[in-house]
């Protein structure tokens, strides 16, 4: 009984550990770090919800930010072509 007892305290304790330093790289923008972190304290105790309801936020917020970056590629791409044909048509009346 005892024996369950401490296994359960450490149980805790790893998984409030793994929490905290999810929580800080979270706020750090270290979302690959604070994912692996929240995955360790799921795997701890696979019933807690906050856990994954942080690695949710951190999936969404990586797919948001892959989006916005191709997104900020294609403008840059049209832009590049806008100024590439603006220059052939100086070149040409030029």
């Amino acid at each position: 009984m005892q024996d369950r007892k401490r296994v359960r305290k450490q149980g805790k304790s790893h998984n409030q550990s793994a929490i905290a330093i999810a929580d800080k790289e979270f706020v750090d923008k270290n979302f690959e770090q604070a994912k692996k972190e929240y995955q360790r304290a799921s795997d701890i105790k696979p019933a807690e919800v906050y856990p994954k309801g942080k690695i949710a936020a951190i999936d969404k917020i990586v797919a948001d930010q892959q989006q916005a970056a191709l997104l900020s590629a294609a403008v840059r791409q049209k832009e590049m072509e806008k100024q590439q044909a603006e220059l052939a048509r100086i070149k040409k009346t030029g």
